[in-house]
């Protein structure tokens, strides 16, 4: 009888551990893998010298969604927004949830002009697809290119966020890659 219950607690142990090993690496809200996945991911890449692509985006004007419709419906925007990537993305590719509004996806393998068409791929499909609202929803994206455009993880984010900010000053709902 206590090796049986010393095997059960052993078990559920593990599950436990298991549990919170998953959950410090998934966003509970989206399922989607989250920043510290992403960091980890990038480096392994980099060391692989894998090409890749990091697209980042954020929802145009979230607050006011939040402020309009309440931050429960603004969840559900959220979770229709990674319904889409993971459906629009290729196998290959990896999404995460930045955190607020924003997600990231690492492009893998593709050089800059794939990885644009695959972010406007994205951009149309959020803006045309039917969500929780039932009104125009639209994604400002910004786009670096590793090994081309930086060589750190750190660096390449910085320069696909400058990308995504220079979408929202150029009037948002567009794709724009760091130059």
């Amino acid at each position: 009888m206590l090796a049986t219950a010393l095997d059960t607690f052993i078990k559920q142990t593990e599950q436990y551990t298991n549990n919170l090993a998953r959950e410090a690496l998934i966003d509970p809200l989206t399922g989607l893998l989250n920043r510290r996945n992403l960091e980890k991911l990038m480096k392994q890449w980099m060391f692989e010298s894998e090409e890749f692509t990091l697209l980042i985006m954020d929802i145009d004007r979230f607050k006011i969604i939040n402020d309009t419709y309440g931050h429960n419906t603004g969840d559900i925007i959220l979770i229709h927004l990674a319904a889409l990537l993971q459906n629009t993305v290729r196998k290959d590719d990896i999404c995460f949830r930045f955190g607020g509004e924003e997600f990231v996806v690492l492009i893998k393998g593709t050089p800059l002009s794939e990885a644009y068409a695959l972010s406007e791929k994205i951009r149309i499909a959020f803006e045309t697809n039917e969500n929780p609202i039932g009104k125009t929803c639209t994604l400002s994206l910004g786009l670096a290119h590793y090994p081309s455009q930086a060589e750190e993880p750190t660096e390449l984010l910085k320069l696909a966020d400058q990308a995504l900010y220079e979408a929202k000053r150029r009037g948002r709902n567009q794709s724009c890659v760091f130059e």
